[in-house]
């Protein structure tokens, strides 16, 4: 099994990449929201995989982070989600807010990936709501106050999570950026690092 494979990014499309490696370029299958946080084109990128193996076909699945991977493979433990439902799922929401969903009981929202359709949504929060902690969404527990950011501010506390920050230093770190209104995603993380450091 392939744990990670880092290397120059080669080629960035919807829904997949390719890593150049020693002369090797390896197709991975992500998710968009990992897509929209990936550097330039020949800059160095590294994914956790996951590698499903049928009779007719091996692919590789990547992510950003542990923790998106660790949830995608809890998602495949279900009966009815194979990896393109899984990847489905992580394009649609990100890992946060899927294991918020699922801890919350709320099928509707979950109904909405393609793909997943109610009965599907509804097993997953009842075979995964018991392995998912409390401490993994304890970025949610102020759902009201995070629906007040702004996109470009959950795109960054996004961004910042992906670059191996805790989720509430991301956002204590946004919030203390000031005049922040109106500033682009790569503006808000330059003032939001400075705020880390």
């Amino acid at each position: 099994m392939i744990g990670f494979v880092s290397g120059e990014l080669f080629e960035s499309r919807p829904g997949s990449v390719i890593v150049l490696n020693n002369g090797i370029g390896i197709k991975i299958n992500i998710p968009e929201t990992a897509r929209e946080n990936l550097p330039s084109i020949g800059n160095s990128v590294k994914f956790y995989t996951h590698m499903a193996v049928k009779e007719d076909d091996i692919s590789l699945y990547g992510f950003l982070t542990h923790d998106s991977l660790d949830l995608f493979e809890l998602l495949l433990t279900v009966n009815g989600v194979g990896p393109k439902g899984a990847l489905n799922m992580l394009s649609f929401y990100d890992a946060e807010n899927i294991k918020f969903l699922i801890v919350s009981g709320d099928s509707n929202k979950l109904s909405k990936v393609p793909t997943i359709g109610k009965k599907t949504a509804e097993k997953i929060i009842i075979d995964l709501k018991d392995k998912i902690s409390k401490d993994d969404i304890i970025f949610h527990e102020k759902e009201e106050e995070k629906a007040a950011l702004s996109d470009n501010e959950n795109e960054a506390i996004l961004a910042l999570t992906a670059l191996g920050y805790d989720k509430n230093e991301a956002l204590a770190a946004i919030k203390r950026v000031e005049n922040r209104d109106g500033l682009s995603v790569n503006a808000l993380l330059k003032e939001a690092l400075k705020n880390i450091f």
